[in-house]
């Protein structure tokens, strides 16, 4: 199951066909949008957002992150404030959605006919802790103290969403080419 798959939800999505047992089956937009059928909420918002470039989902995925953060600052001494809250949370959407192209493999993921170590083969790296304090407008200090952490962990959980998307629709795809 590829991601490029979810790509034909878009407008303009990509052709996809494949060898079948006699033919070449296509799968369709309905297909993709009915094996999305059920999926949770949060997952579903996701991977519209990352695969489909669905711009309506930008914001309610930014908002549940923000939410998540809310959640999650509030309960030691520090009050960071709405607006750096907000900031936060578009960082990590940006991190796990698009995030900074690997410079060793340069985004393809492999490195010389072998699976790059320098971003894990995703062909994605994590931005540096620096840059994601200027984008908050905070200290890098007061970044690595207090949302360092926080983020990674949000960028995992976004990451799984996106895992989690593709296999549930990899799995429905299966199912009906069995019935």
């Amino acid at each position: 199951m590829s991601a490029e798959l979810l790509a034909k939800l878009t407008a303009h999505g990509v052709n996809i066909t494949g060898e079948g047992f006699g033919g070449t089956p296509e799968i369709t937009q309905s297909d993709v949008a009915g094996a999305m059928a059920g999926m949770r909420k949060e997952v579903y918002e996701f991977v519209l957002l990352k695969y489909c470039a669905d711009a309506r989902m930008m914001e309610r995925v930014i908002e549940r992150v923000t939410w998540r953060v809310i959640g999650e600052t509030f309960t030691g001494s520090y009050d960071p404030g709405m607006r750096l809250i907000s900031r936060i949370a578009v960082i990590i959407v940006h991190m796990a959605t698009e995030g900074p192209i690997c410079e060793t493999c340069n985004g393809t993921g492999t490195y010389a006919s072998k699976s790059c170590h320098g971003c894990r083969g995703t062909g994605k790296t994590h931005m540096t802790q620096g840059k994601c304090a200027g984008m908050a407008r905070i200290s890098v200090p007061t970044y690595k103290k207090y949302w360092a952490r926080l983020v990674d962990d949000h960028v995992l959980r976004l990451d799984g969403y996106a895992s989690e998307g593709l296999g549930y629709v990899s799995r429905q795809l299966r199912e009906e080419t069995l019935q």
